[in-house]
């Protein structure tokens, strides 16, 4: 009996079992390594040797007040009278609670937190 005819198959099914294995764990190693999102844009200027990151909220950002017009859900912006955009949110549809702040009008600055803020309503 040859022991080598018996070790043979065995031995290279071990070293394909072993390569495939690597080859599969470089493969996740490297896509684990992918950025997922690209990186945040970065101002030239720096501190202390890091780079500090832009913001997309302006200085000074803009206030909106989110009222009652019409029945509907508006938003204005500072203390304009016309609404800028009207939304098909049914003021009757809200929670009372809602209703009665949207009455007096919600006040928020930035495009972000308007957003956020619409974003509660509609859905």
């Amino acid at each position: 009996m040859d022991l080598s005819r018996e070790i043979r198959p065995q031995l290279a099914c071990l070293i394909t079992t072993c390569l495939l294995s690597s080859l599969v764990g470089v493969s996740l190693a490297y896509l684990g390594s992918e950025p997922s999102a690209p990186s945040a844009p970065q101002s030239s200027g720096s501190r202390n040797g890091k780079s500090a990151v832009q913001s997309s909220e302006p200085l000074n950002p803009l206030r909106y007040t989110l009222k009652n017009h019409g029945g509907r859900l508006a938003v204005f912006e500072s203390q304009s009278d016309t609404p800028f955009r009207v939304y098909d949110v049914y003021i009757n549809t809200l929670p009372t609670y809602d209703q009665e702040l949207l009455q007096e009008g919600v006040s928020v600055e930035g495009e972000t937190a308007l957003a956020r803020l619409i974003e509660d309503y509609v859905s």
